[in-house]
């Protein structure tokens, strides 16, 4: 009887540790991305443009937009995407007009200490993403 209590009384240790270590992983909620889920989880797989500041971001790509962003990403190693991935550097700090299909990431716990966490965030396929520059070259603006 005595070794029954202790194996239960070790099974719900185990499970309240495990969960704790669950809800300790999880990343803080912020209402401002909460607002910005509500209103871009409609548009996820449509495809809708966006006009924002294109900047260099963690995961590649980060178009500032509608109080919060986008990635901006290649989901493949094709040369040719890599390539139009790397060509938006010459559009780093300049507003920019993206339309394409909006795509969504939940949240990625690695579960080990050497691997990144990947956070929820919504993103475009560089590939497919069609982008234009927004502003009027200082050059161009002088010559009219």
């Amino acid at each position: 009887m005595r070794s029954t209590t202790l194996k239960i009384l070790l099974a719900i240790t185990l499970v309240l540790v495990f969960t704790h270590d669950i809800i300790a992983a999880a990343p803080p909620s912020n209402p401002k991305f909460e607002e910005f889920k509500r209103d871009m989880f409609p548009q996820v797989g449509r495809k809708i443009t966006v006009v924002g500041k294109l900047d260099a971001g963690k995961l590649g790509w980060w178009l500032a937009s509608q109080n919060w962003g986008f990635y901006i990403y290649t989901t493949t190693t094709n040369r040719a995407d890599l390539v139009k991935m790397n060509a938006l550097g010459k559009l780093r700090g300049h507003k920019v007009k993206l339309t394409g299909t909006l795509r969504h990431r939940a949240y990625f716990d690695s579960g080990s200490p050497l691997v990144a966490n990947m956070p929820q965030h919504f993103y475009f396929d560089a590939a497919e993403a069609v982008i234009s520059d927004e502003e009027i070259p200082d050059h161009k603006a002088k010559a009219r």
